[in-house]
């Protein structure tokens, strides 16, 4: 067994479930699970505790039922926690710069234009910044793209043309109060340890999914889509950046609730397992259409009912063609539909309804099939991999990557004033990522 300092722990608080993993990570950058521990989420409501005793004791289960799969005596040195749900806001901030008259634009102008949103987020004392009243600035920051003065996107505007220079990040804002609630949690079941990294959910996504060398200068771009029990989540990882990591507050919950709703059930643990095992019923997410052909008999708290499987899968389907249309217009509002790859990728619980692949495709005009990390051993613990780890996949592989930079930086001391070693290694100096 290696030490405790070489191995990693996750802590994935979802709506649905709450997931911890132990792993380490191999010489050929293998990402190995060790441990895991797995519990029902019995008060989370889209990423937040409605009831925090309950989330901290259900929590402490899975941690101690991580812990106790391995042969660790001790918390691992690298603590990890997944970030999503109502209180985590995705921003942009811009900074524009003036380029001297039929110059070329050089990495030292993009490092200027990138301080200048940096300091917009951390103002000196005495000054405003960009971030809302009530709201703390994460501090992982990331590249959303570069702008010339003809409006065009780039990602690596060196050597172009250009009377100014406008540089575009995203930012994550935290609602103070909110997310102190969930790090009170952390605190009690981690008993006071401390949590090393703090990742936003679709950042983590494209972690898991993407090895760095696959997002090379070569466009178009992948697109990432995690439908999860409370939020759906939308990463589209750059060459330098994300042009699109944000979330929007529809999941499989709400399949659940209009299903309840629909049918009067009064019951949202039967709404739920009817959603989770619909391919069980022989139901999709494309109804058949076919009237009272096929009638579902299952059991609630009113006793035993019975549904029509094409009244369910209208249901099922209006909300799924209205989340794939939300997605269309973010995509479309942030200037990223043109950006897309001819195939998008579909993660989270709900990438395991039948046929949803089938629908986000006729939707989203893009061919959609099921996602998969990379390089993960899980042998021990699974024969297939569960898309609902693929989030807690890619944030161990952010907080190895974050751990990385972390111990390069400080080998080579302060490369912020270092220019000249490429964008790349200047947009890691000043961002965390």
């Amino acid at each position: 067994m290696k030490q405790s300092h070489d191995i990693y722990l996750g802590i994935d608080l979802g709506t649905s479930t709450i997931k911890v993993v132990v792993a380490h990570f191999t010489p050929d950058n293998t990402l190995e699970f060790l441990g895991k521990g797995e519990v029902p989420s019995l008060s989370m409501f889209k990423g937040e505790p409605d009831q925090p005793g309950i989330v901290t004791e259900q929590l402490f289960q899975a941690i101690e039922a991580a812990l106790k799969s391995t042969a660790l005596r001790d918390f691992p040195n690298h603590i990890a926690l997944a970030l999503s749900g109502g209180y985590l806001q995705t921003n942009t901030v811009s900074a524009t710069i003036d380029i001297p008259s039929g110059l070329p634009i050089t990495e030292n102008d993009c490092v200027t234009v990138m301080r200048q949103v940096y300091d917009q987020l951390t103002p000196a004392d005495g000054q405003t910044g960009v971030v809302p009243y009530g709201k703390i600035p994460l501090s992982t920051v990331v590249t959303r793209n570069f702008r010339l003065a003809d409006g065009r996107i780039v990602f690596a505007p060196m050597t172009q043309i250009s009377s100014k220079l406008t540089y575009d990040a995203l930012y994550f804002a935290l609602d103070r109060e909110r997310y102190q609630r969930i790090i009170s949690i952390i605190d009690e079941a981690l008993m006071s340890r401390r949590v090393d990294f703090t990742v936003p959910v679709p950042l983590a996504l494209s972690c898991a999914i993407c090895p760095p060398a696959s997002i090379g200068d070569n466009l178009p771009l992948p697109l990432i889509i995690d439908l999860g029990a409370g939020v759906t989540s939308l990463s589209m990882p750059t060459p330098t950046g994300w042009l699109l990591a944000e979330q929007i507050s529809i999941g499989c919950d709400h399949l659940a609730n209009d299903i309840s709703l629909v049918f009067e059930l009064n019951d949202i643990k039967t709404a739920r397992a009817l959603v989770r095992d619909l391919g069980t019923y022989r139901c999709t997410a494309i109804p058949v259409q076919d009237g009272d052909a096929r009638m579902l008999t299952f059991l609630s708290k009113g006793g035993k009912l019975e549904i029509s499987a094409n009244d369910l899968e209208n249901v099922i389907e209006a909300r799924l063609r209205e989340l794939f249309t939300i997605i269309v217009q973010r995509l479309e509002e942030n200037q990223a539909y043109d950006w897309l790859d001819q195939e998008i990728l579909l993660t989270g619980d709900g990438a395991l309804i039948p046929r949803i692949t089938e629908l986000a495709g006729s939707i989203l005009k893009r061919k959609v099939r099921l996602a998969t990390p990379y390089k993960v051993n899980a042998v021990r613990f699974f024969d297939n991999l569960p898309p609902r780890y693929i989030t807690i996949c890619g944030l161990l592989r952010a907080a190895r990557q974050e751990q990385l930079l972390t111990e390069e930086r400080d080998q080579q001391g302060n490369v912020l004033d270092r220019i000249g070693n490429g964008l790349r290694k200047a947009w890691q100096a000043i961002f965390e990522w």
